[in-house]
């Protein structure tokens, strides 16, 4: 499994129904961008009886002329139905 997203916006656009921190609209001369990359491997044993999964996702925030903030996160997963 494999997914890009990306999401980018230029000064003054605003996103009515986005939560704080995320400022709306954002400040005079803002950019900013979002990037999200997810790669897994999924193993299906028995359809939905057992499975197992290993997920690693990227993000990177950046705002303005800033360092992007960036993390990565590693999912591990399995599923097993008795009945």
């Amino acid at each position: 499994m494999l997914r890009l997203q990306r999401a980018a916006w230029d000064e003054g656009e605003s996103f009515p129904g986005a939560p704080a921190p995320v400022p709306t609209p954002l400040p005079a001369d803002t950019d900013a961008a979002l990037l999200s990359i997810d790669a897994g491997i999924h193993y299906i044993v028995n359809g939905h009886n057992t499975r197992f999964a290993a997920t690693v996702r990227y993000n990177s925030l950046s705002v303005g002329n800033a360092d992007a903030v960036t993390d990565t996160v590693i999912v591990l997963g399995a599923q097993i139905q008795a009945f």
